[in-house]
């Protein structure tokens, strides 16, 4: 259905489903589609992904978002600013009380954005998301919420949010943007160490996938080697962590993770 709602815009063939093209009752399909998702992303015409059905009312919300993507290049990119300055980019926007900037926050009620799983971002063409009849691309959409963070209004209009699951989007977003810096580093020792402890709090449906989820994201290094030792469903859940912790070893990584080291023990002291 959101296929055939697309056709306009989104009508390239085959299409790949996660969802549906794995069985993930099957352990052995798991296992051997884990070592295809990099492939299968990075060979991908177009990427989309469905954050889910808005109503017609988000169309104010799109609008703040169109608006504050082209802030965001009037306020000099990603470089921080004074507050004036953005004060005065935000005199051409909707009024702090306006309905508007509550319809725009809706689009982080999503699931889709609190997932471990978001190897589509890493793909060499970046994704284009669904919400409802409204098609944008990720970077309108980060650059609107860059703005809208680095602002701090993110922080003034906190409380017109409609849940706690779009405050815990917002953040997950964030680490999303962090993941993705991440990715194009070279040193692969402490970016694993990295992309490990900012995706710690992302949902998963398997807990083994608070690993394996993020094993593709390094690239060309030995953890992308390594995905076959260490992604394995039919193990447990200790023997991913060990066999994670044998890679991280071998990588010299080791001495990245120590910190971390009994927080769990730590927190309940």
């Amino acid at each position: 259905m959101v296929y055939r709602r697309s056709l306009g815009v989104f009508n390239e063939r085959p299409l790949w489903v996660d969802a549906v093209c794995i069985d993930q009752s099957n352990i052995p399909e798991r296992n051997a589609q884990i070592l295809l998702m990099q492939r299968i992303y990075a060979s991908a015409t177009t990427v989309m992904v469905d954050l889910g059905e808005a109503g017609h009312t988000w169309a104010l919300g799109f609008d703040v978002m169109i608006k504050c993507s082209r802030a965001h290049h009037l306020s000099d990119g990603y470089r921080p600013q004074e507050q004036s300055s953005y004060d005065a980019i935000f005199s051409s926007l909707p009024p702090p009380d306006h309905l508007a900037w509550t319809y725009y926050m809706n689009i982080y009620s999503s699931p889709w954005f609190r997932r471990t799983w978001i190897c589509k971002l890493h793909s060499p063409r970046l994704p284009r998301f669904r919400y409802g009849r409204f098609i944008f691309p990720w970077r309108t959409f980060a650059e609107a919420f860059t703005f809208f963070t680095k602002s701090r209004w993110d922080r003034y209009l906190a409380q017109r949010a409609a849940s706690v699951l779009v405050h815990l989007s917002r953040l997950s977003v964030t680490s999303i943007l962090e993941i993705r810096d991440l990715s194009k580093q070279t040193e692969e020792t402490t970016s694993l160490v990295s992309v490990l402890r900012i995706s710690r709090n992302q949902e998963v449906t398997d807990p083994r996938d608070k690993v394996i989820g993020i094993l593709g994201i390094i690239p060309n290094g030995a953890t992308e080697k390594a995905i076959s030792y260490i992604a394995d469903y039919a193990l447990p859940l200790s023997s991913t962590y060990h066999r994670l912790a044998v890679h991280l070893v071998r990588i010299g990584a080791a001495i990245h993770m120590l910190p971390y080291a009994g927080v769990h023990r730590r927190d309940d002291a």
